[in-house]
């Protein structure tokens, strides 16, 4: 059954609630193709824009998100050229390789990697030198073991020169504010398959005998 409208009457425009025939909403504003105007979309181009910047961010772990540092001076950066990176603000990351604590302040040397876009150090990715985060106070080298994942947020302070086997390394020096050890990642659990079980026996079937039985097929 086929329904009819009243001339001129939008199903998507609001009603009155006295006269359903009656819109209330301003005329939606034509596009010359027919489509939507540049100017009725804008505003919800402008939420989503918004949203996605805000998702971005909510990624990265409240300590260190700090929209005044910078990734892109690297690590080799530093070294080459120390002095023209003293004051810069940076967040590095990567694997721990040491802790010494000192009498008033914790340095953790660091294996610098990439940092994914939340900030994590990248699974997998080339090293980028070595750098010390020296931490006020005192940090357990228990609760920060070799080969954990840390980011931290900083100024860099300048280098320090230290051996690594006989070879004189420049390591940059971070004054680290903030700092954030990554969780452990959790194994991938394991599910047994579907023929496994304290009662499967791969040799048991019509032509092998009872379960537990090891003797060769009637036909061997």
């Amino acid at each position: 059954m086929s329904q009819t409208q009243a001339p001129g009457f939008d199903p998507q425009r609001p009603v009155s609630p006295s006269n359903p025939l009656q819109p209330t909403g301003p005329e939606p504003e034509p596009a010359p193709d027919g489509g939507y105007s540049l100017r009725a979309v804008a505003p919800t181009l402008v939420l989503v824009l918004v949203g996605a910047l805000v998702g971005c961010a909510g990624t990265i772990p409240e300590p260190i998100r700090d929209p005044g540092t910078t990734t892109a001076l690297g690590v080799s950066e530093v070294q080459a050229d120390p002095k023209r990176s003293i004051g810069v603000r940076v967040r590095w990351g990567g694997t721990i390789i040491s802790v010494t604590n000192r009498e008033r302040s914790t340095q953790i040397e660091v294996l610098a990697r990439a940092l994914d876009r939340d900030g994590a150090p990248r699974s997998g990715s080339s090293a980028d030198g070595r750098f010390i985060a020296e931490v006020a106070g005192f940090l357990d080298p228990a609760e920060y073991p070799k080969d954990r994942e840390l980011t931290v947020v900083g100024i860099i302070t300048g280098v320090q020169t230290r051996a690594v086997g006989d070879y004189p390394y420049v390591y940059p020096v971070v004054q680290a504010e903030a700092r954030y050890l990554w969780p452990e990642p959790q194994p991938a659990p394991v599910y047994p398959g579907p023929w496994f079980g304290p009662w499967y026996d791969p040799w048991w079937g019509p032509w092998y005998g009872p379960p537990g039985f090891r003797g060769r097929p009637w036909y061997w």
